[in-house]
């Protein structure tokens, strides 16, 4: 008899003991989903897999509830890491494939199309349940490929949204990005109705033309420039120059299909 009273009282303490257990793994599972779900709702992902760790320690805390028998809990918890895994899995190898397809159609001059593919890689809802290590850089594409098109205005837009949206790397590169742009802005809000005489050495606009290649990343631009210049009455080595300088610059490549 005194056995049995001290085996009740022993379950007795350890009901609070497993209630807790039990809430702590609900709150391990549901932050997991909500997480996620705010992702989706905000427009981007989370900058961490702390999400993921406590959804395995939540896995590893089923081990101890006393509400079910040893082997439903292993049962239980090969389910979760099942679901845990081809959740992930699913999802990793989804992210990437537009910042794949963009990087291809920005090497080849194809704007439009790269603004296109990287934009669907930060926009598509279901890349946003997960962290998603591709979309910082995505967006740090798509500014540049705004930028490509001359759209400086959404490039500006874009940068300032990396810079408050996504932490160290990308934030300070997006920082330093919009200050090279807003400076390129100044030096070119002359060209090309207020460009002195050419008179020896066209100084003024190699200026232009480089500004318009690595401050404001607009290759048309600086080609353009450049191609003035090739045609310019200057001595042929300064030509020789800026034909050296449009080697590195590709072609934009849907000009055509928009109609430019």
């Amino acid at each position: 008899m005194a056995q049995e009273d001290q085996g009740l009282i022993q379950e007795t303490e350890k009901k609070p003991v497993s209630k807790l257990l039990a809430f702590i793994v609900i709150c391990c599972f549901l932050q997991f989903f909500i997480v996620a779900l705010i992702s989706v709702i905000r427009g981007y992902t989370t900058d961490t897999k702390l999400s993921d760790v406590v959804f395995l320690v939540g896995v590893l805390f089923v081990l101890r509830l006393q509400f079910f028998p040893v082997q439903r809990r292993y049962s239980i918890v090969v389910y979760l890491l099942s679901f845990w895994v081809i959740y992930s899995i699913s999802l990793s190898e989804c992210h990437g494939d537009y910042v794949k397809k963009g990087d291809l159609y920005y090497s080849s001059g194809r704007y439009r199309e790269a603004l296109q593919a990287f934009e669907k890689e930060v926009e598509t809802w279901y890349f946003r349940l997960r962290y998603n290590q591709y979309e910082d850089n995505a967006m740090h594409m798509v500014a540049k490929a705004y930028c490509q098109l001359e759209d400086f205005d959404n490039a500006r837009n874009t940068y300032k949204v990396i810079a408050d949206r996504y932490p160290d790397y990308y934030s300070d590169r997006a920082a330093k990005d919009l200050i090279r742009l807003e400076n390129g802005l100044k030096v070119v809000a002359k060209y090309p109705d207020q460009m002195p005489e050419v008179e020896g050495f066209p100084s003024a606009f190699f200026d232009i033309a480089r500004t318009y290649q690595y401050d404001l990343n607009c290759n048309t631009k600086a080609l353009e420039v450049y191609r003035k210049i090739i045609d310019m009455d200057i001595h042929d080595e300064y030509k020789k120059l800026a034909r050296s300088l449009m080697m590195f610059l590709p072609e934009r490549g849907d000009r055509e299909e928009a109609g430019e």
